[in-house]
């Protein structure tokens, strides 16, 4: 699909992607697609079962990013559930390894992200009518069958229409917070029928699953509503073959505490410490297409939101739960963030959690880090360090460093970033003044 009044796709990215060898494309899909219905209640331990109940038709959109060069593709494909909670659709989940010759899709599956809040209509439809105008997703039930309808197109056998023709092998459907909860009751109940997905990650969800109602879930912030999206707190079944990485931060930290699960053949589950749902490295990516598409901003903090993401840590776990399907080879287990028996979060002596995936910004502090805060429920705060406790902390500038480069290592060795990420830390540690007054080691 091309033209429209802005010439480009709805979130498409804001970077030139042919320097990757990548191409960014959109392609309308329509059909009818079934409402399930729960034939039992949605229990705590996740094996739910559903049957197919009444249909509607549909015409939504999928947005596709892969490798120009076929030989250039591994096979894998990483499936979004585009999130709607803003009143239009955002991408999280987009792994910077992507470009490495991995393809993304994300498919458009909600009323909230086609057509907008009632009140504030800044969805597809209403961003760009010529292009959009005839769009229709008419309730938040049929999104799961939506999301197979996708999901078949690109196992097409002979190669995919929406690859380019280019033939996946293997599947991961993502979503991250509202859009997260949609992929755990998919992955709960949807995918035993279906079986097309080879792997799920729900992230930053809090262990809550959507329910399978047709109301829409998610309140018209747009209106005044506030909270959050309908949902059930419940584990991810654990009788199925499908694998599973679920990534929660601090900010979930106190309801997915309850809700965990070890460690399996088919269960893995991480959590970021210092990391928020929405920390400042994503908020900014988000606001860059924002802006440019002339959208109403996500109003998510007035401070100074956590500076640790949990991007580059999905990235990592992109690779490892590819390698989970391909060659049976599961991710590293990673330590739970330490709760007391309240599930808040204990802290040492400079205010940041203990426990949990140990990120340089932990290892070797500079400020207090947290998943929420007061006024910042889901972007969190930073609250640097005084001058002279940098000072204490970090003699020299090369002193300090150095301990980065053992920290960021030491995540590397762990499987919690990658090495591009590690080299990065390296480079904003060289760049950075600390301690205050220090040379810096940049170049």
């Amino acid at each position: 699909m091309t033209g429209g009044r802005h010439g480009w796709p709805f979130g498409a990215c804001v970077d030139d992607l042919q320097k990757f060898g990548y191409t960014e494309e959109e392609y309308f899909l329509s059909g009818n697609a079934v409402r399930y219905r729960p034939t039992s209640a949605l229990t705590f331990d996740g094996r739910w079962s559903v049957r197919a109940d009444s249909a509607a038709p549909f015409r939504t959109r999928v947005l596709v990013r892969r490798p120009l060069d076929p030989s250039r593709f591994s096979g894998l494909v990483v499936v979004e559930w585009a999130n709607v909670s803003a009143g239009y659709e955002i991408s999280f989940a987009v792994p910077p390894s992507l470009y490495s010759g991995h393809a993304y899709v994300a498919v458009s599956t909600q009323p909230h992200g086609v057509h907008g809040f009632p009140s504030r209509p800044e969805g597809l439809t209403a961003w760009d009518p010529p292009r959009y105008g005839r769009l229709l997703v008419s309730d938040d039930a049929v999104g799961y069958d939506i999301f197979t309808q996708a999901a078949r197109l690109l196992r097409a056998p002979d190669g995919s229409p929406l690859l380019g023709g280019l033939r996946a092998r293997q599947l991961i459907g993502v979503g991250a917070s509202q859009s997260g909860t949609r992929i755990l009751a998919y992955l709960n109940a949807v995918q035993p029928i279906e079986q097309v997905f080879d792997a799920f990650m729900p992230l930053i969800c809090a262990g809550r699953s959507a329910d399978f109602e047709p109301e829409a879930a998610h309140p018209d912030t747009g209106a005044g509503a506030r909270g959050h999206s309908r949902a059930v707190p419940v584990r991810v079944r654990d009788d199925v073959s499908t694998r599973t990485l679920v990534l929660n931060t601090e900010t979930e930290a106190a309801e997915y505490a309850p809700l965990r699960q070890p460690d399996s053949d088919v269960i893995c589950s991480w959590e970021v410490a210092g990391a928020s749902h929405g920390p400042a490295p994503q908020l900014e990516a988000v606001n860059a297409i924002v802006t440019r598409d002339g959208l109403t901003p996500p109003r998510w903090s007035a401070g100074r939101p956590s500076e640790v993401p949990w991007l580059p840590t999905f990235d990592a776990a992109v690779g490892h739960v590819h390698r989970w399907i391909t060659d049976g080879l599961a991710p590293p287990t990673q330590p739970p963030l330490a709760v007391r028996t309240d599930v808040t979060l204990l802290r040492d002596e400079y205010g940041n959690a203990r426990g949990g995936i140990r990120l340089p910004e932990l290892e070797v502090p500079t400020a207090t880090y947290r998943g929420s805060d007061t006024g910042a429920e889901l972007a969190g705060s930073t609250t640097p360090f005084t001058a002279d406790t940098l000072t204490q902390l970090y003699p020299t500038h090369r002193h300090y460093v150095e301990k980065v480069r053992a920290a960021a290592a030491a995540a590397m060795d762990a499987g919690v970033i990658l090495p591009r990420r590690a080299e990065e830390y390296v480079r904003q540690a060289e760049r950075a003044p600390i301690p205050p007054g220090a040379d810096t080691l940049s170049r």
